[in-house]
C-alpha cells in the first residue's frame, strides 16, 4: 500500500469506529426501552412480528483467579504460563 492508501484506510477505519460507537449507544438506548417494558409487564420473553427478545436472569459459576492467587500464591505461580497476543489499535 502507498502512504496515501494507508492514510485513507486509517481515516476510514476511524470513521467506522465512530459509527460503531454511535450504533452501540443507540442499541443500548433501545435495549433499555425494551427491557423496561418487559420488566413492567413481568415478561421474560416477548415475541412480535419484528422478532423475539428475552430478558432472563442467568446463574453460572466461574473460577475466581484473583481469590485463588490471593489464597494460593505459590500454586498460582506454578501454573502461570506466558502468553502472546497481537493487538491492532488505531488512534
Amino acid at each position: 500500500m502507498t502512504q496515501k492508501e494507508i492514510n485513507k484506510a486509517i481515516k476510514e477505519y476511524k470513521d467506522y469506529q465512530l459509527m460503531v460507537k454511535s450504533a452501540e449507544r443507540e442499541m443500548d438506548r433501545l435495549k433499555e426501552k425494551i427491557t423496561k417494558h418487559m420488566e413492567s409487564k413481568k415478561l421474560e420473553v416477548i415475541e412480535v412480528d419484528a422478532g423475539k427478545a428475552s430478558w432472563k436472569r442467568i446463574f453460572s459459576e466461574k473460577f475466581s483467579q484473583s481469590k485463588f492467587h490471593e489464597e494460593n500464591p505459590n500454586l498460582y505461580e506454578m501454573y502461570k504460563v506466558p502468553t502472546e497476543n497481537m493487538r491492532f489499535q488505531v488512534s
